[in-house]
Formats: structure tokens, sequence, C-alpha cells
């Protein structure tokens, strides 16, 4: 593999796990606030 393929990779992966994070995060408020 490329350098640029490996940090495309990671910078990918990383983009997904903030995504994830900040939708969990959401639903937790979201939860919370109907609460």
């Amino acid at each position: 593999m490329k350098l640029i393929e490996v940090i495309i990779a990671i910078y990918a992966i990383v983009t997904l796990e903030l995504a994830i994070t900040i939708n969990v995060l959401s639903m937790e408020n979201y939860i919370l606030i109907q609460e």
C-alpha cells in the first residue's frame, strides 16, 4: 500500500468513529430530554 492510501484509510476510519460517537451522544441527549 502507498502511504497516501494508508492515510486515507486511517482518516476514513477516524471520521466514521467520530460520526458514530456523535450519533450515540445525540441519541443519549434525545432520550434524556424525552424523560
